[in-house]
């Protein structure tokens, strides 16, 4: 079953095969406790809330109302949304959604 990634800027649904083996680390920015989504992007997690998310992006908010497939990527017990953007990019847009910066 292939792993689902979105790019941001395009909107578009991308898949990649699931035998493509990925490692990646918390963010030292934007990694909430108490968050519920993991967004990966290059091989940086961010661990962020989907309230939040689709609060303030309508590309979150449509992407975050797909159903997910079964067998789902999970990571420290939350659901993983792979982004084709660069981890740089994804971090200022998640700086300006928390800090308004």
């Amino acid at each position: 079953m292939p792993n689902h990634h979105y790019n941001l800027r395009k909107r578009k649904h991308v898949e990649i095969s699931a035998s493509k083996v990925d490692s990646w680390t918390r963010s030292t920015d934007i990694y909430f406790d108490d968050g519920n989504i993991i967004l990966v992007a290059g091989n940086i997690a961010f661990r962020v809330h989907r309230g939040q998310l689709a609060r303030h992006s309508e590309v979150f908010r449509d992407l975050l109302l797909l159903p997910q497939p079964a067998g789902a990527e999970v990571f420290d017990e939350s659901p993983v949304v792979r982004l084709t953007d660069t981890s740089d990019d994804v971090l200022m847009l998640l700086r300006a959604l928390y800090d308004n910066t």
